[in-house]
């Protein structure tokens, strides 16, 4: 059995690949967050808790294990300095935000684990792909052994789980509005992106504060909660697509920030598929939500034939097919993975003289960078960053310095590594202007 290793920056990328990893020999998860913080130590608790073996990426390198297999949902660029010989797979994790799951990063991967045909064709141009289904998918619809069994007792009521998405495609404040109706004739649950925050939704609050209504972060795995519900309410979030695998019946919340752009592109060929479902799944606006459920509930689902286009690998074991697959692709491995040239070309800027080297960006990637040559040259003088908050602190007694401050390097002592990709073409310039040579004297890799 080969060794796997589990890319993790939220609770929600455990919850996502944890069958995968309970049924490795050799697996743990290493978290890319930073070394410490509320959301870091969030994350920790909740990995104890369920008994996971786990290392942030620090002491991961700092005790140098390594493993065959990097399983991740996107790709982060702190990966590469894991090395060339490792398999870089992507478990594709939601159906939502086409622009965001089909982008250009995926080209980095070595192999791709897909839902079905329809994220198959979008991603097939970047990375051989194959075809498995959701790993988090109930087996045969069976209820998880982790199932909430006080859901059940909720009440005899209908019950309604509510899964906005975050950000301005987000129906929650509008659900905010209208939710004081509804708690009189549902019983209603609401599971949270993680990134919601639900402090100026004073209704919601003020109706989980009375326990009137159950709220679920993202500690709830989604498909332990589904079975429960008689109807799922959304707008644009991925747990559309989950409701669909297990059949159940869904309404869907035309936010008034997204209407206009629903109307103009539902019926584009290019639709993207948060907007394209609508042509089969009830939708409206927050104000018509009310009188549309009790036709919604029941009425039988209209997406059955959408279904098999979607997903593959139904009523089957997809994790234990994605390590079988993840074996056979292993066997074919060369141990050069797609980032192999620019890892050596990395290496080679930072092994080609002794001089002291200085970070640009002092986020996940300049953090992993610092971790990775900190092992091998121990020759980091400090980082710099733009965040006035990181000016004047510290990560392991190496100083962050605010960006003025790169004129007072000189080439004759300091390199530069530029660890940031939306920063990347800004550091270029300040770097040039301070007569810096790229490749002699910083190193841009992307």
């Amino acid at each position: 059995m080969f060794a796997a290793a589990f890319a993790c920056s939220t609770i929600f990328h455990y919850e996502h690949l944890k069958y995968l990893y309970g049924k490795c020999e050799q697996g743990i998860f290493v978290l890319f967050t930073p070394l410490t913080g509320e959301h870091t130590d969030r994350l920790k608790r909740h990995l104890q808790r369920n008994n996971v073996n786990f290392a942030h990426i620090s002491d991961f390198m700092q005790s140098n294990q390594s493993a065959d297999v990097l399983f991740s949902v996107y790709w982060q660029p702190s990966f590469i300095l894991l090395g060339s010989e490792i398999l870089h797979a992507r478990v594709m994790y939601g159906y939502a935000k086409d622009q965001w799951n089909y982008a250009n990063w995926n080209e980095n991967y070595d192999v791709i684990f897909t839902y079905g045909p329809y994220a198959t064709d979008k991603l097939k141009r970047f990375a051989p792909c194959i075809e498995t289904g959701n790993p988090r998918a109930i087996i045969n619809n069976l209820i998880s052994d982790h199932s909430l069994n006080n859901v059940s007792q909720i009440s005899s009521r209908i019950k309604l789980l509510y899964c906005p998405t975050y950000g301005n495609l987000s129906s929650i404040a509008e659900f905010d509005e209208i939710i004081s109706d509804l708690v009189n004739y549902y019983s209603i649950a609401i599971k949270l992106h993680h990134l919601n925050d639900l402090n100026s939704h004073k209704n919601i609050l003020r109706f989980h504060d009375k326990n009137v209504i159950d709220i679920y972060d993202e500690s709830t795995n989604l498909f332990d909660l589904l079975p429960f519900f008689d109807l799922i309410i959304s707008d644009h979030s991925g747990a559309i697509f989950d409701a669909m695998l297990l059949k159940k019946k869904i309404l869907l919340i035309d936010s008034r920030s997204m209407k206009k752009k629903i109307d103009r592109e539902l019926n584009w060929v290019d639709a993207s598929l948060d907007i394209a479902i609508r042509r089969f799944i009830p939708h409206g606006a927050s104000e018509d939500i009310a009188q549309m459920i009790p036709d919604v509930v029941h009425q039988p689902i209209r997406y059955s034939d959408e279904i098999s286009k979607l997903f593959a690998g139904i009523g089957t074991d997809v994790a234990q097919t994605i390590l079988d697959q993840t074996a056979r692709k292993l066997q074919a491995f060369d141990r050069k993975n797609r980032q192999t040239e620019l890892y050596e070309r990395l290496m080679s800027f930072v092994h080609g003289d002794d001089r002291y080297i200085v970070i640009c960006g002092a986020g996940n990637f300049g953090q992993s960078i610092f971790f990775k040559l900190r092992n091998e040259t121990g020759r980091v003088a400090g980082f710099v960053d733009r965040d006035p908050q990181k000016s004047g602190t510290f990560i392991e007694q190496v100083p962050i310095l605010s960006v003025d401050k790169l004129t007072k390097f000189t080439c004759e002592r300091y390199k530069f590594i530029v660890a940031t990709v939306e920063g990347s073409s800004s550091y270029t310039r300040l770097l040039n202007k301070a007569g810096f040579v790229l490749g002699q004297d910083f190193f841009c890799p992307f």
